[in-house]
């Protein structure tokens, strides 16, 4: 007796699951890619900031 029984399955259910499967992997890829996008643009911002406050202070101005 196996361990794990194979389930027989028609080509066409085993093709339809594996395109959910992988547009599944697509969409939390892309949902990802779109945070992280949002997240080094965020962070670009903040150092942009830093380097600007650092640049007005070095002229004598204040930071905003």
């Amino acid at each position: 007796m196996e361990p794990f029984p194979r389930i027989r399955v028609d080509g066409r259910k085993r093709r339809t699951n594996m395109f959910q499967k992988a547009a599944t992997v697509l969409l939390i890829g892309a949902a990802l890619a779109a945070a992280a996008c949002n997240t080094v643009r965020g962070a670009a911002r903040d150092v942009n900031s830093v380097a600007n406050c650092t640049e007005n202070t070095i002229n004598g101005n204040t930071c905003k």
